[in-house]
């Protein structure tokens, strides 16, 4: 696809402070996406009309930044040049970083209630991080990272 036939896929007509959502193809995450007829590249259309309607081309390491948050949305009005960092701390700003900790992580092994127990046995003075170990079924290392707060922590 030309750049041109990509930037006429977005809404223009609509008022600067609506989002005008791409009308073409959207990829997984939501982004405005094409593939260029004559590089064959995957650019993004939020970039694409973010250079054209400031004249500034964007360096491969600067990002464009969604105001609006509708990673769909190509109105320059909603487009802010930035870097990652910056892209990141707006994420977490308007609470839309995930919280992956814990049993929200998907790759957690362990419930809550089994690190609460852990650390309950361990705090009687009983048991040694190897006995716990066995009795969980977990390795030695991953005991004392509970206990020691490093993973598992409130």
């Amino acid at each position: 696809m030309k750049i041109e036939e990509a930037l006429a896929l977005i809404p223009c007509y609509l008022p600067e402070d609506e989002c005008w959502e791409y009308q073409g193809f959207l990829n997984h995450d939501g982004y405005a996406q094409i593939r260029t007829t004559d590089t064959r590249e995957t650019k993004r259309v939020h970039r694409l009309m973010y250079e054209a309607h400031y004249c500034d081309t964007l360096a491969t390491d600067e990002v464009v930044r969604h105001t609006c948050d509708n990673p769909a949305c190509c109105n320059p009005f909603h487009l802010d040049k930035g870097t990652q960092a910056d892209n990141i701390r707006d994420c977490v700003e308007r609470g839309r970083f995930p919280n992956r900790a814990g049993e929200a992580n998907g790759r957690a092994k362990l419930t809550q209630q089994i690190v609460n127990d852990i650390r309950r046995i361990y705090s009687s003075g009983m048991w040694s991080y190897g006995l716990l170990a066995q009795v969980f079924d977990i390795p030695k290392p991953t005991i004392a990272h509970i206990i020691k707060g490093y993973t598992w922590n409130d």
